[in-house]
C-alpha cells in the first residue's frame, strides 16, 4: 500500500513519515493503558465478541475440545 500511494504521487514520504510516528504514538499510548488497566475476571472472557450472536452460539478456545457460550 505504502509504495502504491507513494508511486501515485497520493503522498509524500515525509507525510507518511508523519503518520507513522503518530500511529506509533497511538499505539504506545494504547498499549500503556492496557498494562494499567485490570484484568478481566476469566466469566468475561468470553462476552462481547459478537454483536448479536445466537442464544446457543459457543465459541471455541485454546483447547479445541472446550467451547463456551459467548454473551
Amino acid at each position: 500500500f505504502r509504495r502504491k500511494i507513494l508511486e501515485c504521487n497520493l503522498v509524500t514520504p515525509e507525510e507518511l513519515k508523519k503518520v507513522d510516528i503518530e500511529v506509533d504514538k497511538e499505539i504506545d499510548k494504547a498499549a500503556d493503558q492496557a498494562k494499567k488497566d485490570p484484568e478481566i475476571p476469566l466469566g468475561e472472557l468470553y462476552n462481547n465478541i459478537y454483536i448479536h450472536p445466537d442464544p446457543d452460539y459457543t465459541v471455541r478456545g485454546c483447547d479445541p475440545s472446550i467451547r463456551v457460550i459467548s454473551h
